[in-house]
């Protein structure tokens, strides 16, 4: 399970500032007072053309202790770059997800991932935000939207898996996610009860495990 961080982008019709973003993006030396002017810009547009003001940000999770330490190491890293201001928040599941949709903060703790079919995850969050309320970024790339479309028309597995990383080279070309790391997991048994972390596919190769802590229990037996 990742645990994401979505930025808030600037929605469609706002003016997009390049320059010091990217550059930075690229790797390339960005001056610190041009880099604060970029990344006001990406902060909901207020202070542009001040340059040095710090980018005051809410950093939102929800409380779990796990995504809260990770959080909070997310806080050091932005205050230590000498650029953010940031204020991290708590509220209850059912807030943190209505202020996510609803863009309520500019920068939203959450956990993204999936060991299912990449289109149950990833379809959702390429929509048109208008229309696909679990589009929580309220980011839109045309191109990534019609990568997932096609995917939708082939069972081919090598063609799919293609459209998809095209996807995920988007996500990382548009900032809108900021991947922090693994929720750790753990399942205790009794040594007497064997398969849990041994079943097998189909084709006879050996499973994956309990990922996400999902046990899967058709080929489980005790030993006697």
């Amino acid at each position: 399970v990742v645990a994401a961080v979505a930025l808030g982008q600037l929605a469609a019709g706002d003016e997009a500032l390049g320059g010091a973003g990217d550059r930075q993006r690229l790797g390339l030396a960005v001056d610190p007072g041009e880099a604060r002017l970029d990344l006001r810009g990406l902060a909901g547009g207020r202070g542009r053309g001040l340059a040095g003001e710090l980018i005051d940000v809410e950093l939102s999770c929800p409380p779990d202790p796990t995504l809260i330490a990770a959080m909070q190491v997310i806080e050091q890293v932005w205050t230590g770059s000498g650029l953010v201001n940031v204020t991290l928040t708590q509220f209850d599941q059912a807030t943190h997800i209505s202020n996510a949709v609803n863009d309520a903060h500019r920068a939203h703790c959450w956990r993204w991932s999936s060991n299912q079919d990449p289109s149950l995850a990833i379809d959702p969050v390429v929509a048109p935000p208008e229309e696909s309320v679990s589009n929580f970024p309220n980011f839109f790339n045309e191109e990534s939207f019609q990568l997932a479309q096609q995917a939708l028309q082939t069972d081919d597995v090598e063609e799919r898996t293609e459209l998809y990383k095209e996807i995920m080279l988007n996500f990382a070309e548009d900032s809108i996610f900021w991947y922090s790391g693994y929720t750790a997991t753990m399942v205790a048994v009794d040594p007497s009860i064997q398969g849990i972390n041994g079943w097998l596919l189909p084709d006879g190769t050996l499973g994956n495990g309990f990922p996400n802590a999902f046990v899967t229990f058709t080929e489980v037996w005790i030993e006697q």
